[in-house]
């Protein structure tokens, strides 16, 4: 049966979303590599077992036994096989197998002067571990020569930040992507500066989350085997939502004045 906690504690604030199962023991904790300074942090553990935690519970059961709901996530399913497929070559089991058992989202704050409408730097990263060569292989062999067939004017282009390479897939007249492997962690999105950072708190250039007394606190109180975790820095969210209603302010004062 899935349930939720909601923990807070100095100014942050944790979201436990959590199904039945369990995570092999022994694996470094992923929140190492993330910075203490970020606005979110996403944690996902055993996302099969959370899926399997929720089509045992009520709302899995609803999907299951209605015809529609259920017909509509097969199909879904079967579309992002197939389109996994399609665009990498790859089976999207595979990524599956080595991206989501232990995996989180990393959402920084708006850099100094960015526009609201700006999507904040963020990045996608998964514990890869014994699985680490395996998807360097993958990306190598079958995701990049499908996607330069696809595109030809695709260019992978590799920069040295510290210890570590960083990737940047290129298309004409769309974002870049950045990616690295960052020891046994694989990071991916769409800011250099998001997977920079990440790679920065892995060789232990400034404070990182899992160094965070309150932080530490209310994991603990958030034992997660299964599911997902989500932690907000309340104090910098509410600071930046009072920011932007400061800023509403004086533009509509200025604007009637």
């Amino acid at each position: 049966m899935a349930w939720m906690k909601r923990v807070g504690l100095a100014g942050a604030l944790v979201v436990a979303v959590m199904a039945g199962g369990a995570l092999a023991q022994g694996k470094a904790s992923l929140d190492a590599v993330v910075p203490a300074d970020v606005i979110m942090y996403l944690e996902f553990k055993d996302v099969k077992g959370m899926r399997a935690g929720f089509e045992k519970s009520m709302l899995g059961q609803v999907v299951q036994n209605s015809e529609l709901l259920s017909a509509g996530r097969d199909f879904g399913l079967a579309a992002g096989r197939l389109g996994s497929i399609f665009v990498t070559g790859v089976p999207i089991k595979e990524f599956q197998d080595i991206l989501l058992n232990d995996a989180g989202l990393v959402v920084f704050d708006l850099e100094p002067g960015a526009g609201r409408a700006k999507q904040p730097p963020m990045a996608f990263i998964a514990h890869v571990g014994a699985n680490k060569q395996k998807l360097a292989d993958l990306i190598e062999q079958k995701v990049k020569p499908r996607l330069t067939a696809f595109n030809p004017k695709v260019k992978f282009e590799p920069e040295s930040y510290g210890k570590t390479s960083i990737e940047c897939l290129s298309v004409p007249n769309k974002p870049p992507t950045y990616a690295a492997f960052i020891g046994d962690v694989f990071a991916i999105g769409p800011s250099k500066t998001a997977v920079q950072r990440i790679a920065d708190a892995s060789e232990g250039k400034g404070q990182r989350l899992a160094d965070l007394p309150a932080y530490v606190t209310i994991k603990e109180r958030t034992t997660l085997d299964t599911g997902a975790r989500l932690y907000v820095n309340a104090d910098m969210l509410i600071g930046k939502v009072r920011g932007d209603l400061e800023q509403n302010v004086k533009q509509r004062e200025g604007f009637t004045a």
